[in-house]
């Protein structure tokens, strides 16, 4: 538990001078201080320079509470900002509870910082008062006193005002932390209606889509590529697309990237490998072909044209997996599925559970 750094012997101090030789205050809580008496006749200039001198060091005295009041409340926000985003940790809670908890906490935590800057604000500009108060003279030494041990406890204040704001920046470290301790969901449909499922080898993952990409689907980037406009009529057969080069396979990837908001592409041979037999036909990869003939690679750098791995894991093409082929060929048992990282799928669920709050 943090302490608040102001000592109530400084308020005791000034509790003793609520009421000065020349005026009387209203001490009822709550109110503020009454207004002063006029001065009689034969009160010099000087008393009433030294009824205003008092006058604000009892405003900065009421600042100085505020100040101190603010600095509590401050102080129990951040424990409970501590304390939601620990919760979060719990393996006991699903993902998706322990995503709402980061999440909760991170809507929490800018006005709580926005309060804490501005409490730290008002706390030097109190400060400059204080500066400007000791600088004065007064008749009665226990208002100098009153102004010193203020002026201490207000330094201590800013001191832990400064260690607020380091916990506040190791709690806004520990939800985004917390967040990518979280695994990704297993699976998750984009706005294609692509629905995507994690794949993972222990080191590396990614989302791959569960169908090869269908005639609708490709449809619609088709329809808005040529048109500007999306096709929204039904498709009688939604098999899956065929015939297509790579580079068109790659052009719909990126249209699927602006539309998704996120990284689509296609999968590179590792990627495919680990895709396996989920596919009936042969799938277009980004890898570039090598090929075992050095010769042949050479003619194919001579006129730049690189090519690209299909992964034929039913050997349609050939006697192995992998098959070179020209970007620019097309086959009916040639079709591709895209991929994206595992950030798209944590992406999604937050999206989601931010609409579902």
């Amino acid at each position: 538990m943090h302490h608040l750094p102001f000592s109530n012997a400084v308020l005791a101090i000034f509790a003793s001078l609520l009421i000065f030789p020349s005026f009387a205050f209203s001490q009822t809580k709550g109110q503020r201080p009454a207004a002063l008496p006029e001065l009689g006749a034969g009160t010099g200039v000087a008393s009433l320079r030294e009824v205003k001198k008092r006058e604000r060091v009892l405003t900065i005295r009421k600042q100085l509470m505020a100040t101190q009041k603010a600095a509590g409340e401050r102080e129990q926000e951040i424990t409970r900002l501590t304390a939601l985003v620990q919760s979060g940790t719990s393996t006991r809670l699903s993902a998706d509870e322990r995503v709402l908890r980061y999440m909760q906490a991170q809507d929490a935590h800018p006005a709580v910082a926005d309060r804490l800057r501005q409490d730290r604000e008002q706390s030097l500009h109190v400060m400059q008062q204080l500066k400007a108060a000791g600088d004065e003279e007064y008749s009665d030494e226990r208002i100098s006193a009153y102004i010193g041990q203020a002026n201490q406890a207000l330094r201590r204040m800013l001191r832990a005002q400064g260690e607020q704001q380091k916990r506040l920046t190791k709690i806004k470290r520990a939800i985004l932390n917390g967040r990518r301790g979280v695994a990704p969901p297993p699976g998750f449909a984009n706005r294609n209606s692509m629905a995507m499922t994690l794949l993972t080898d222990g080191e590396h993952s990614f989302y791959v889509s569960e169908k090869l990409v269908s005639t609708q689907q490709f449809s619609a980037f088709f329809k808005a590529s040529t048109t500007g406009k999306e096709d929204g009529a039904p498709h009688k057969a939604d098999k899956p697309m065929t015939g297509l080069s790579w580079d068109m396979a790659r052009q719909f990837c990126r249209w699927l990237s602006v539309r998704e908001n996120a990284t689509y592409r296609l999968p590179t041979a590792a990627e495919a490998a680990l895709i396996g037999e989920r596919f009936p036909s042969a799938v277009w990869t980004n890898s570039t072909w090598e090929g075992p003939d050095p010769a042949a690679r050479k003619v194919r750098e001579r006129f730049g044209v690189p090519m690209k791995i299909i992964w034929d894991p039913h050997k349609r093409f050939g006697a192995e997996t992998t098959v070179g082929e020209l970007p620019f060929a097309s086959y009916d048992e040639l079709a591709f599925t895209v991929v994206t990282s595992r950030k798209t799928g944590r992406v999604d669920r937050w999206n989601r559970l931010r609409t579902e709050k």
